[in-house]
């Protein structure tokens, strides 16, 4: 019965709000919505998209993603009220035999105030200690512990690197589209990932190498402090073939290639003890311009970074044989991709 009310309800509520209020006056990439799970997300002319954020999610305004209920306060029991409105009062002029100043009405503007509420506790997730629960459970809370991550020659961590405990939002709602084909060696991998936020606390150091790529600092890092990272509306499609030694029956990425990808909004913020190549980092700056910045670089660079991805995913594949690998993707033990082969 919810189900088929809730496209009713959706009509009504749009219809309601866009009588009171333009949708993306101002050109803005996105638009809250009246319901905090849903926001707009702007089309430059052509008609708003209505987007739904993950389960127990609200569309954060501030920083445009799907963020966690507790850091959206303006959100009271799921609505978003209107926070402020401005009345004009037109000048008015006295005709008469003589011609007098016109007078002003000094325009007033009135602030509705924020309500104050508590928010409910929100439930704690089971702790993450295997793979499978990240596909199982959302939110995702991994134990705190060492964040030994090696990727060369993009990423890597020093063995003595911690976090506390990982909260991972938005998992479930990833979509993996692979294909694999066994015979002629190709692949292709086509992902959607809506909204993700990752916040923990942390002690790491290590190095991260984005060369020809700038839009984010490359160099060896080290800090300490509370990390929160985000990402709206990415996707991408990765197309490749393999290499199949005989002896072991181990593969290996031939070739690969970026032939799409794009996201909407990108935020990170790691603190002020967080230092690359000796300097700490503005990471309001960075966010602001991080998509701008992206979609400039990667049309110059995809082909070399793509490179660099190749030789990071080959050094993963070391130790795994292809039986591994389609098991991996497809097996009925937490398959990596959604689809069947």
């Amino acid at each position: 019965m919810k189900s088929n009310w809730l496209p009713f309800l959706l009509v009504i509520a749009v219809t309601t709000f866009s009588k009171t209020e333009e949708i993306c006056p101002d050109g803005s990439n996105f638009w809250p919505h009246p319901d905090c799970q849903f926001y707009y997300e702007c089309n430059f002319g052509d008609a708003p998209t209505l987007k739904q954020c993950p389960a127990d999610l609200y569309w954060d305004v501030a920083r445009s993603f799907c963020n966690l209920q507790e850091n959206v306060p303006e959100c009271v029991g799921g609505t978003r009220p209107p926070v402020t409105t401005t009345t004009t009062t037109p000048p008015t002029t006295t005709t008469g035999p003589t011609t007098t100043r016109p007078t002003t009405t000094t325009p007033t503007t009135t602030t509705t105030p924020r309500p104050t509420t508590t928010l409910p506790t929100r439930p704690t997730p089971p702790p993450c200690e295997s793979r499978c629960c990240l596909f199982m459970y959302d939110p995702v809370l991994i134990p705190p512990g060492p964040l030994n991550v090696t990727f060369n020659p993009i990423l890597k961590l020093d063995e003595w690197s911690r976090i506390e405990e990982l909260l991972v939002v938005g998992m479930s709602s990833i979509a993996r589209t692979c294909l694999l084909n066994a015979i002629t060696l190709t692949m292709s991998f086509h992902t959607v990932v809506p909204s993700i936020l990752l916040t923990t606390e942390f002690d790491i150091s290590g190095y991260v190498d984005l060369r020809p790529l700038e839009f984010l600092p490359s160099g060896n890092f080290t800090g300490e402090g509370f990390a929160e990272i985000s990402l709206s509306n990415l996707e991408y499609t990765i197309n490749g073939t393999l290499f199949i030694n005989i002896i072991g029956n181990r593969p290996m990425i031939r070739t690969l290639s970026v032939a799409s990808v794009s996201f909407t909004n990108f935020y990170i913020d790691l603190g002020p003890d967080f230092l690359i190549a000796g300097t700490p980092v503005d990471w309001v700056e960075l966010s602001a311009n991080s998509k701008t910045r992206f979609d400039q670089e990667w049309p110059m660079h995809r082909v070399q970074f793509t490179e660099k991805i190749r030789t990071g995913i080959n050094e993963l594949l070391v130790p795994y044989t292809l039986d591994d690998l389609i098991e991996f993707l497809f097996g009925e033990n937490c398959p990596f991709c959604s689809n069947t082969p």
